[in-house]
């Protein structure tokens, strides 16, 4: 047997007409027994809402801790000392084995250390000397590189000299023959002297004679200096370097 429960024609504004399932137990008194379930309509007190201010509390309540947080992480350097203190000494920590460094000998020696600086600039030397040949020739030989260190009087190059030995040859034998034509000519003027002391010939012979031993013996002093001028274009012929250095380039 079922019953059937009127629902009022005028609900609260605030709650929805809404309907549950009650118990038997649920029943008022005086009702008749229920075979079954009834339906009634919800009541305000019901009815379950979210309040809007309590999920605002809750997210104040979320910034300010971050807040107090980040604020004592800040000022650690201040208040970490007094906690630190309070809670007593720190145990030291124990420190790593110190590691073994190998060792390795030699002997001492002394010697020149050398230091290399790279980097791009201009080199200037205390000294320049720009070496060119005083005599022509052909070139035979060149004894260095570019770039070589080379110490005063070392041979740099060498020139053909056999041209200067013939003229150096040809002076010596004209001077040869100049001291052989003055010895002939200083013989004569014994001669003459004596027979101008004889009174056989004139004076003015052995004058002439006396000239012609002088002119002699001025051809001897250009013989020699023949021989010289032979020799030092010999030694021309020898390049040397005339200071200590480094060799730049050959330009030859």
């Amino acid at each position: 047997m079922t019953s059937e429960v009127t629902v009022p024609d005028r609900l609260p504004a605030t709650l929805p007409a809404r309907s549950r399932t009650l118990p038997k137990e649920e029943r008022q008194v005086g009702e008749p027994p229920l075979s079954g379930t009834e339906t009634r309509p919800e009541t305000a007190a019901d009815e379950v809402t979210l309040n809007p201010q309590r999920s605002g509390n809750w997210l104040i309540g979320l910034v300010l801790t971050a807040a107090v947080c980040g604020t004592g992480w800040y000022f650690q350097e201040h208040w970490w000392p007094q906690v630190q203190s309070l809670l007593g000494p720190r145990a030291p920590a124990e420190k790593p084995p110190v590691r073994a460094i190998p060792v390795g000998t030699a002997q001492v020696r002394q010697q020149d250390l050398n230091i290399y600086l790279n980097g791009l600039g201009t080199v200037t030397p205390l000294k320049t000397v720009t070496i060119r040949s005083r005599v022509e020739g052909e070139l035979l030989n060149i004894a260095f590189t570019e770039g070589q260190m080379v110490n005063e009087g070392d041979l740099l190059a060498e020139i053909d000299k056999r041209t200067f030995e013939l003229q150096r040859d040809q002076a010596m034998g004209q001077l040869a023959r100049d001291q052989a034509a003055l010895s002939s000519a200083k013989y004569t003027l014994e001669r003459y002297e004596q027979l101008l002391k004889e009174k056989i010939i004139p004076p003015q012979q052995v004058q002439e004679q006396q000239a012609l031993v002088q002119q002699t013996e001025g051809s001897i002093k250009t013989a020699q200096a023949l021989i010289d001028n032979a020799e030092l274009q010999i030694t021309y012929c020898r390049i040397t370097a005339p200071v200590s250095g480094r060799i730049g380039l050959r330009m030859v």
